[in-house]
């Protein structure tokens, strides 16, 4: 008996779904390295699930990954952020929110997580019918620049990295941000490379008061991070003041001692 559909719901056959298009992963070899807290292991190869049936997979989510690629190349992704002041992005609201969505839902059934508010907006990621009756979202961008290499820190590189004048980061992440937002709001971030893009999912029937106590606080947690205006197609976003290299320390320092036992049984 066939399992049902991660997207449609129909019973038949599954297919592989990567979590994150392959077109990303293509132009970013390094950024295939990350951690799995579910299987508590380091991931070292394109991240897939085996529960998409091949017309969701090959049809209608295929779409919004055509959709990425447009966009990953429209707003030249690939190019290092460095001694920018401002970056103007270019979008189309509702195709960029059911991609983050699509992304968002994969990375969470990738680690085994807890589907519930973002599984009812199946239908609008496949179709871009209307959103869900009780749930809302909202999606906001951040672009954070490279870490420029002090003389003391080009000392303790090696080979070609002593040549560089900033840290490029082979960044390809998804995870849910913690904090006093969290408490209300469902918060999942998508990095890629110097750009971070923010899902925020909440019921529609949180009084006005509390949600905007939470919005508040999400912005003083993220003052550089600007939300996207659904009846426009572009924004000129601020470059942050926190440099990439700070912003992915808590995460590094979290995960050193497993690193070193990583590198240890590597040898």
């Amino acid at each position: 008996m066939h399992r049902p559909c991660a997207y449609c719901g129909e019973t038949a056959g599954l297919t592989r779904e990567h979590v994150v298009p392959k077109f990303i992963y293509a132009n970013n070899p390094l950024g295939k390295f990350g951690y799995n807290p579910r299987a508590d292991a380091f991931v070292t190869w394109e991240a897939q699930i085996r529960d998409v049936c091949a017309r969701c997979n090959n049809e209608r989510l295929s779409v919004l990954d055509s959709y990425l690629k447009t966009f990953y190349e429209d707003n030249h992704i690939d190019k290092l952020v460095t001694e920018e002041k401002t970056i103007r992005l270019r979008y189309d609201y509702h195709l960029l929110c059911r991609a983050l969505l699509k992304l968002t839902y994969n990375g969470i059934r990738f680690r085994g997580g807890d589907i519930l508010l973002v599984k009812p907006f199946c239908d609008y990621i496949l179709y871009g019918v209307d959103l869900p009756g009780h749930l809302a979202v909202k999606i906001s961008a951040e672009v954070i620049p490279c870490h420029r290499i002090t003389d003391h820190e080009r000392t303790l590189l090696e080979g070609e990295a002593m040549t560089w004048s900033y840290i490029p980061p082979h960044v390809i992440r998804l995870g849910q941000m913690g904090g006093t937002a969290a408490e209300h709001l469902f918060v999942r971030y998508v990095f890629v490379k110097n750009y971070c893009f923010y899902v925020v999912i909440f019921q529609r029937s949180m009084q006005s008061q509390t949600l905007h106590k939470c919005f508040a606080s999400f912005t003083d947690a993220l003052p550089d991070t600007v939300f996207l205006d659904v009846a426009k197609k572009a924004v000129t976003l601020r470059v942050s003041g926190i440099d990439a290299l700070d912003k992915y320390s808590d995460t590094a320092l979290s995960l050193a001692e497993k690193w070193a036992a990583y590198v240890g049984k590597k040898g």
